[in-house]
């Protein structure tokens, strides 16, 4: 589908609502992810940042981990943390292309004009930040699986994704958070006057 129709198809039916209940799970599997199963596997790793939380790893560091982890702590990775990470992967992606489109609606008061080129764009780091969250899960699952014989490109790809994935989250919530900041600024001037 042309993404011009679906930028008016979300137009046409995206609710303030729905923007709630995306930001209302991607806060619970943040929290889930950040203070219950990232925790409990840096402490099954003596300390260590697991792969999710670094930005970047050589194959040293990966095969240190994955002693540190052993066998209890690879499991935990695939049956606690993976799941509810490529929920959060996923929720955050549309919450925040949600927002983009809220806050770019032609016609909508306090919107912030965009073309419509602009809005897809807008859109782009969210997709991409998605695509590289889900591909370094599905990478880092493939390390642990393989352990120590894991391939060393297999170790740079889920290493390289886990970066980009990074960079694309650091674009896409500050393109977010600009477009929600002149928005208030935008009703802040229209409420004074």
């Amino acid at each position: 589908m042309n993404p011009a129709k679906i930028l008016i198809r979300a137009d046409l039916h995206l609710r303030i609502w729905h923007i709630c209940a995306a930001i209302a799970a991607v806060a619970a599997l943040d929290l889930y992810v950040t203070l219950v199963s990232g925790p409990l596997l840096e402490e099954m790793a003596g300390g260590k940042a697991i792969f999710d939380f670094r930005f970047g790893y050589s194959r040293e560091t990966a095969n240190r981990l994955l002693t540190a982890f052993g066998e209890d702590g690879i499991r935990a990775y695939a049956l606690w943390h993976s799941g509810p990470d490529t929920a959060l992967a996923i929720v955050e992606c549309v919450a925040l292309i949600m927002i983009c489109v809220r806050l770019t609606r032609p016609g909508v008061r306090y919107s912030i004009p965009a073309s419509t080129p602009m809005r897809i764009a807008m859109v782009a780091a969210p997709i991409a930040q998605a695509t590289f969250d889900l591909a370094e899960n599905g990478l880092v699952l493939a390390v642990l699986t393989q352990g120590m014989l894991a391939n060393g490109w297999l170790l740079i790809a889920a290493s390289w994704a886990t970066v980009m994935k990074w960079i694309f989250a650091g674009l896409a919530i500050s393109v977010t958070t600009a477009l929600a900041g002149l928005a208030f600024f935008e009703w802040n001037r229209r409420r004074s006057g």
